[in-house]
């Protein structure tokens, strides 16, 4: 309805919506007062993850949160595309270790404590993990070295959204209304 509504009042008119004019429209089609959301949210940096944790509660689901799979990415703090020769850095968590060691985004890394890496950065990184961990990166033709040491910390994360195993009629109900289907719901 949301979506439509902003169509109708804005994309069929040929012309743009500030985020005022969202929240609007947001608080005209529930029926609702979004105020504090958008300031907790949109503008503010309040962390979403227990107002989604509460969401999915209310349709009988959780929020699972696991450390990334990639060690590069849990405990060093960047993430990378491999294209089979080179692993460029395409993401760098703030105030990760490789955020602090001065890791940039689209650093090129080709070597590990020396071994050259191609498709498989993440095995060695987890092969040196109790040790210093020393990249090899081509940075404007130039080969830099940059020593990190892997943090206690988790950086990026996974997340994925269970069912409960014991839910209630009204979870069952509310999901059903929110999915407008029950082929999910045992």
């Amino acid at each position: 309805d949301t979506m439509r509504k902003l169509y109708t009042d804005f994309g069929k008119q040929k012309k743009g919506y500030s985020e005022k004019d969202y929240q609007q429209v947001i608080e005209t089609v529930s029926g609702n007062d979004w105020k504090e959301f958008f300031d907790n949210y949109v503008y503010g940096t309040e962390s979403f993850e227990t107002a989604i944790k509460d969401a999915l509660h209310y349709l009988g689901l959780s929020l699972e949160v696991k450390p990334s799979g990639k060690f590069h990415e849990a405990k060093l703090g960047f993430k990378v595309v491999e294209d089979g020769v080179l692993s460029r850095v395409s993401a760098i968590y703030p105030h990760s270790v490789a955020d602090k060691a001065g890791i940039s985004l689209h650093d090129k890394i080709v070597a590990i404590n020396g071994v050259e890496v191609f498709d498989n950065l993440d095995s060695w990184a987890s092969f040196y993990a109790k040790d210093e961990i020393k990249l090899t990166i081509i940075e404007n033709k130039k080969f830099k070295d940059i020593v990190i040491k892997p943090s206690k910390d988790t950086y990026y994360q996974r997340y994925s959204v269970t069912r409960h195993s014991n839910q209630t009629a009204e979870q069952k109900e509310n999901f059903v209304a929110w999915a407008g289907r029950n082929h999910l719901i045992k």
